[in-house]
C-alpha cells in the first residue's frame, strides 16, 4: 500500500519544473530586458527556446524563436523590447526543446515548458492628466464598467502588520486585469489620525472620546491631555520610516499615483481643538522651539507675562486656564498650539521624507485634511511637507493650500448626489485640481453585474471629458494669479476662537470637530467674502502668510492690492511692511482695524494698525459679506492698475457679479473659463475682451470667429470654455507609415498646428472594425514643437485598414493618418 500511494505521488510531479527569471520586480518600458530560462538541473545540447509574450489587453506582443546550446548548463537568456510594453501586466511564456546528450553518452529530446507574469512599470507621470480615483473595491466586471465611464484608478489599503500581503488580493488581481493604477491608502494612519481611525466595533473617534470623558471626570488627569502616540516620539517615527519603506519597495513596480500617509488625520479628533500634547516628548520639543523663538528666558517671561526660571520648568497653560486671564494674554496658550501645528508638520515631512527615500518619484499625501484651525492645520506649515493633498473646502482651504506650495496636487472628494456633485468637480479643477477621488459604499456608480448606476450615469459625461484630453489642458497650463493677496493668520483664528468662547470655561470641550468644522467664525467668513468678491469681479487672488509679508512686498510679482480678512493678530514688522506698501501705491483692505493682538495673540493697548485704518489714514475698509463688496473690490482693483482678463455683462450692459472668471495661458493662446457660483445659475451673457481675438468654444469644439465681444450660453452646473488666439491655428500634422505587418512598431511625427506650450492631443487608434483600442488610444502630452508619437502593434491584431487620429485639444483641429496593416509573417 505504502509502494503504491508512493509512486501515484511521483506520477503526481512534473518530469521538469523548469522556470523564467524576471530581471527585476518592475521592468522600464523604454529598453529591452533580458529574463532567463532557467532548467532544472545541468543539461548539454542543441536545441530551441520557443517564446511568446502577451498581455492582459489579449495581445500577441511578440512570438519567436531562438537557438539554444548548452554545455552542462542549467541556463539561456532572451531579450524582450519593452519598449512595445502597453500594460502593466504581462506573461511571457517559453517551451524549450532541446536534444540533450544522455548520460549514456548518447541523445533524448527534452520538451519543457515555463511561464511568467511580469510587470511593465508605466513611465508616464500620471498627475499630467485628470485622474478619476474609485475609493471602494470592485470586481473585474464592475472595474471595466467604471473604465468605460472613465475612472482611471483604484485604491489598495497595505497590510500595515506584514506589508506585502495586499498583493495576494482580488482587488490586485481585478485592477491588473483592467491594467488600472491605485493608490496606497492610510499607510501610517495609527501614527497621523490615531484619534479618528477605523476599529473593530467602536466609534471611529472612540480614542478621542474616552479622553474628553477623562477630562470631564477629572480636569486635573493628566493622561486626557497626553497624545498617545506622540508626534515627536523617535521610536514610532522610524517605525513609520521603515514601515513607509516597505510599503513603497512593494508597490514601486506598479508605479502608484500617490501614497497616502492617513486619511482625515489630525492631532486629536480631526479639527477638534483639544489640549494635545502635554506628554513629556512633547513638552521636551516645546521647550525647544520656544529658545528659538525667544532666544531668552527674560524675552519669554515678558511676552507670556510670567515668571518661570527655568527653561525645563515650562508648562503651557490649558484652554480652560487660558480663558481665566482677565488680561487678555493669551500667548503662551497660542504658542502652544502653534508648537503643535509645527510637530503635526514636521512629523508628516518625517514620513514623506521617508517615501522619498524608498522612491524619489512617489509622492506622498494626506487625505481628509480639515478646515483651517485645530488639529494641525496651519497649511503654511502642512502643505509644504506633503506632495498631494485632498482637503475639504472651507473658508478657501484649497487656495491656502495651492498658494502656499504650488507643486502640491490637489485632488477633491466626492459622496453627494450628482447635481451638486457636478458643479464642485467643474469648480475645483478649474481652479487647479487634478483629480477626484470617489466614495461609493452604496455601489451608485455600478452594480453588481456592471451596470452603471444613476451617480455613474449622471457623471460620465463629465468624466469622459475631463479625461478625453480637456482635464489635461488646463494641468498643463498657466493659471493667471491676479495681483491680490489675502492674508493667511492662523494666530488671528486662534484669537478669534478665545473671544468667542472664552465664557464657556470647560464647556469648551463639549465643541467637537465637527462643530470646529460646521463654525463660521469672523475670520472664515470674511476670508470666504473676500475670495467670493474677487472672483465675482474677475480675479483669481492667492494668499501670503504673515512671515512672507514681514519680508516686504516689493517686486514685479508682489501684489498691488492686500486684503486683511479679519486679522486680528499682526505683528510689529509685519505692520511696519504693510505702511511700506501703502505708501509704495498698494491698496491694503480690510473688515476691521488690523492687528489688535500681536502675533501670539497678546492683547495690544491699541491696534497697531489703528491710525492706518482711522479718519485720513490710507487703509480701506468694507463688509466683504455684503453684496457691495464686489463692486467696491472691483474699483479698487482698477485703482491699482489691474485688468480682468474679460469683462462680463448680461444683454442690457449691467454687470454680472455672480460668475468666476480663470484664465490659463498655454503658449501663445489664452484660455478663459466662466462658471457660475451658483449651480443653478444659467442664461445669456455678454463676454467683452480686451481686443479682438480667435475664439474656439473648448466643449463643443466649434470655432466662433474673431470677435472682441460674445453672447455665450451658461449651462447648468458646468462652465464655458473658450480658447482665444491673435491668429487662426494651422491643423496639425501627423505622419507616419502607410503599410506595416502586424507586430511591428509604427513611428510617427506630430507637428503641432498651434503654438503651444505643452500640446495635448487625444489619440484614437481606429481598427478595422471602427472600434477605438484602448490599448493605443488616449490623451497625450507631448513636449513643445515637433514630437514622435510610437504604437507597437500586436502580432494578433486585425490586418486591414486602421485609422490613426490625432485631435489638438487646445485647437479642436485635427490630422489622422490610415495604416494598412498586413497579418504578421508566420516564422
Amino acid at each position: 500500500m505504502i509502494q503504491a500511494a508512493l509512486l501515484l505521488l511521483l506520477a503526481a510531479v512534473p518530469a521538469w519544473a523548469d522556470t523564467i527569471e524576471v530581471p527585476s520586480a518592475g521592468l522600464s518600458r523604454d529598453a529591452p530586458a533580458t529574463f532567463t530560462y532557467r532548467l532544472d538541473r545541468s543539461q548539454s545540447g542543441n536545441g530551441t527556446l520557443a517564446i511568446e509574450w502577451t498581455d492582459v489587453h489579449g495581445r500577441l506582443v511578440e512570438r519567436r524563436t531562438q537557438a539554444v546550446t548548452l554545455t552542462n548548463g542549467r541556463a539561456t537568456d532572451f531579450a524582450l523590447d519593452l519598449r512595445r510594453a502597453v500594460a502593466m501586466k504581462n506573461t511571457v511564456r517559453a517551451r524549450l526543446t532541446l536534444d540533450a546528450v544522455s548520460a549514456q553518452g548518447g541523445s533524448e529530446r527534452r520538451e519543457t515548458t515555463a511561464e511568467v507574469d511580469f510587470i511593465a512599470t508605466p513611465q508616464d507621470d500620471p498627475w499630467r492628466d485628470y485622474q478619476v480615483i474609485m475609493w471602494h473595491g470592485r470586481t473585474a466586471q464592475q472595474i471595466a464598467a467604471l473604465k468605460a465611464i472613465g475612472i482611471s484608478a483604484g485604491m489598495i489599503i497595505p497590510w500595515r502588520a506584514d506589508p506585502g500581503q495586499e498583493m495576494a488580493s482580488p482587488q490586485i488581481a481585478a485592477m491588473l486585469q483592467n491594467d488600472l493604477r491605485w493608490y496606497v491608502e492610510n499607510s501610517a494612519t495609527d501614527f497621523y489620525a490615531a484619534y479618528h481611525r477605523w476599529t473593530p466595533g467602536k466609534p471611529v473617534n472612540w480614542l478621542y472620546e474616552e479622553a474628553r470623558r477623562r477630562y470631564r471626570a477629572n480636569p486635573q488627569d493628566l493622561a486626557a491631555r497626553i497624545r498617545e502616540p506622540s508626534l515627536e516620539d523617535p521610536a514610532w517615527r522610524a517605525a513609520v520610516a521603515e514601515r513607509m519603506r516597505r510599503i513603497v519597495e512593494i508597490h514601486r513596480p506598479y508605479a502608484p499615483l500617490y501614497y497616502s500617509l492617513a486619511d482625515e488625520p489630525g492631532i486629536a479628533d480631526l479639527s477638534a481643538n483639544w489640549d494635545f500634547d502635554f506628554g513629556p516628548l512633547s513638552l521636551a520639543g516645546f521647550r525647544d522651539w520656544l529658545r528659538g523663538q525667544y532666544k531668552t528666558l527674560d524675552a519669554l517671561n515678558r511676552q507670556w507675562g510670567t515668571r518661570h526660571e527655568a527653561w525645563d520648568a515650562i508648562v503651557p497653560p490649558t484652554t480652560t486656564e487660558a480663558m481665566r486671564r482677565r488680561d487678555q494674554n493669551y500667548s503662551a496658550w497660542s504658542d502652544f498650539k502653534d508648537w503643535m501645528n509645527v510637530s503635526f508638520a514636521n512629523a508628516t515631512r518625517h514620513g514623506t521624507d521617508a517615501v522619498h527615500r524608498a522612491d524619489p518619484r512617489a509622492l506622498a499625501a494626506m487625505e481628509g485634511m480639515q478646515v483651517s484651525g485645530w488639529g494641525g492645520y496651519d497649511y503654511a506649515r502642512l502643505t509644504p511637507a506633503l506632495d498631494l493633498v485632498e482637503i475639504y473646502d472651507n473658508a478657501g482651504n484649497n487656495d491656502v493650500a495651492r498658494s502656499l506650495n504650488r507643486r502640491a496636487v490637489q485632488i477633491l472628494s466626492s459622496a453627494g448626489p450628482v447635481d451638486g456633485e457636478t458643479h464642485r468637480l467643474w469648480q475645483h479643477w478649474l481652479r487647479g485640481g487634478r483629480g477626484v477621488l470617489l466614495w461609493d459604499e452604496d455601489s451608485s456608480f455600478v452594480d453588481a453585474n456592471g451596470e452603471p448606476g444613476a451617480r455613474g450615469r449622471g457623471h460620465a459625461a463629465q468624466f469622459r471629458e475631463l479625461r478625453g484630453g480637456l482635464g489635461a489642458l488646463l494641468i498643463n497650463s498657466a493659471a493667471r494669479v491676479d495681483r491680490i493677496a489675502l492674508l493667511y493668520s492662523p494666530a488671528s483664528f486662534r484669537a478669534r476662537w478665545m473671544l468667542d468662547h472664552r465664557h464657556l470655561g470647560d464647556g469648551w470641550i463639549e465643541r467637537d470637530a465637527e462643530r470646529e468644522h460646521e463654525d463660521q467664525t469672523a475670520v472664515r467668513a470674511a476670508t470666504s467674502g473676500f475670495l467670493r468678491a474677487a472672483r465675482s469681479a474677475g480675479y483669481q487672488p492667492y494668499f501670503v502668510t504673515e512671515q512672507r509679508v514681514e519680508q516686504g512686498l516689493a517686486g514685479p510679482d508682489a501684489p498691488r492690492v492686500l486684503i486683511l480678512p479679519h486679522v486680528l493678530a499682526l505683528s510689529d514688522a509685519a505692520a511696519a511692511k504693510i505702511a511700506d506698501f501703502a505708501v509704495q501705491g498698494g491698496i491694503v483692505l480690510a473688515d476691521i482695524v488690523a492687528g489688535q493682538f500681536d502675533q501670539h495673540v497678546r492683547r495690544r493697548e491699541a491696534p497697531v494698525l489703528q491710525d492706518f485704518f482711522g479718519a485720513g489714514g490710507p487703509g480701506r475698509m468694507i463688509d466683504p459679506t455684503r453684496p457691495a463688496a464686489v463692486a467696491a473690490l472691483r474699483d479698487l482693483a482698477r485703482e491699482a492698475g489691474l485688468t480682468a482678463p474679460a469683462t462680463l455683462t448680461d444683454r442690457q450692459g449691467g454687470a454680472v457679479d455672480d460668475v468666476e472668471i480663470v484664465l490659463y495661458r498655454n503658449g501663445g493662446a489664452t484660455i478663459i473659463g466662466l462658471l457660475p457660483q451658483d449651480p443653478a445659475r444659467m442664461g445669456t451673457i455678454r463676454v467683452a475682451l480686451p481686443a479682438a481675438q480667435q475664439i474656439h468654444d473648448l466643449r463643443s469644439g466649434r470655432p466662433l470667429g474673431r470677435a472682441d465681444r460674445i453672447d455665450v450660453e451658461l449651462p447648468a452646473r458646468s462652465p464655458v470654455l473658450l480658447a482665444l488666439a491673435e491668429e487662426a491655428s494651422e491643423a496639425p500634422l501627423l505622419a507616419g507609415p502607410a503599410n506595416l505587418l502586424a507586430g511591428e512598431t509604427a513611428t510617427f511625427s506630430i507637428t503641432p498646428g498651434a503654438r503651444t506650450g505643452a500640446p495635448v492631443v487625444r489619440i484614437e487608434a481606429i481598427d478595422p472594425a471602427g472600434k477605438a483600442r484602448d490599448a493605443y488610444s488616449g490623451t497625450r502630452v507631448l513636449a513643445p514643437g515637433p514630437s514622435g508619437l510610437s504604437i507597437p502593434f500586436a502580432i494578433n491584431d486585425p490586418a486591414g485598414p486602421w485609422t490613426i487620429r490625432l485631435t489638438e485639444i487646445l485647437t479642436g483641429r485635427a490630422a489622422e493618418i490610415r495604416i494598412d496593416l498586413a497579418p504578421a509573417r508566420t516564422p
